[in-house]
C-alpha cells in the first residue's frame, strides 16, 4: 500500500511540472513600446538643392523682379509728300475789243492746263504746232484725254481756283463737250501760290499774273 501511494504521489508531481512547463513555453512577451523621441524608422523626404550652372550670370534682384518692357509699335514708313506746288485762284472774262471794250465775266468755259513737256500732245491732236505768234488764237477739236497729264477746270461766274505744280505751263481756253472747242493758249511759269487773269476776245487768249 505503501508503494501505492508513492507511485500515485509521483505521478501527480510529473504532471503538474509538465504543465507548468507548457504554460512557460507558450508565453509570448508583449512587445515594448517604442519609447517616446525615437528616431523613427520610414523613410524622410530630402530637399532637392539645384546647383547654379556657372556659366550663366546669376540674375540680381532688380533684375528679376523688373518687367519686361513691351514692344513698342514700329514707325509705319514717311510718306513723301509733292513740295513745290501752288493754289491758284483766278478771273475769267470776255473782252469787247472794238467800242468801249466791255469786259463780261465769261461762262460756259473751261481751262486747260498742261505742264510744258505735255504739249506735243495737243498739237498733234489739232495737227498744228503753233510759233509764239499764233499760240493766242489757235483753234481746233479736241478729246477731253488729251489733257489727261493736266488738269480741267471749269470756270464758274468768271471765277476759277486750282492747285498747279511749280514749273512751266500751257494754259488753254476750252469752249464745248466733246470733243472741246480750243480757243487759244497762254505759257505760264508757276511758283508757288498766285492770282491768274485770263481774258479772251478779238484778240486771242491771254494771260496775266496779278
Amino acid at each position: 500500500m505503501v508503494t501505492r501511494g508513492r507511485i500515485v504521489r509521483g505521478v501527480v508531481v510529473a504532471a503538474a511540472l509538465v504543465a507548468l512547463a507548457g504554460c512557460g513555453s507558450s508565453t509570448t512577451p508583449a512587445a515594448s513600446p517604442s519609447p517616446e523621441g525615437s528616431t523613427s524608422t520610414e523613410a524622410r523626404s530630402e530637399p532637392v538643392t539645384t546647383t547654379p550652372d556657372p556659366s550663366e550670370p546669376a540674375s540680381t534682384p532688380d533684375e528679376a523682379a523688373s518687367p519686361t518692357p513691351a514692344a513698342s509699335p514700329s514707325t509705319p514708313p514717311s510718306v513723301s509728300t509733292a513740295s513745290g506746288s501752288g493754289r491758284i485762284e483766278g478771273t475769267a472774262e470776255s473782252v469787247d475789243d472794238v467800242g468801249d471794250a466791255d469786259r463780261v465775266p465769261l461762262e460756259d468755259a473751261t481751262l486747260a492746263v498742261l505742264p510744258a513737256a505735255e504739249v506735243d500732245a495737243l498739237w498733234e491732236a489739232i495737227e498744228f504746232t503753233p510759233d509764239a505768234a499764233q499760240l493766242s488764237t489757235v483753234g481746233g477739236l479736241v478729246d477731253a484725254e488729251v489733257f489727261d497729264t493736266g488738269q480741267l477746270v471749269a470756270v464758274q461766274d468768271g471765277r476759277f481756283a486750282l492747285e498747279v505744280d511749280d514749273g512751266d505751263h500751257l494754259v488753254c481756253l476750252l469752249r464745248g463737250t466733246g470733243p472741246h472747242a480750243l480757243q487759244g493758249c497762254a505759257e505760264a511759269t508757276v511758283a508757288g501760290p498766285a492770282a491768274w487773269r485770263v481774258s479772251t476776245g478779238e484778240g486771242g487768249f491771254s494771260l496775266s499774273t496779278e
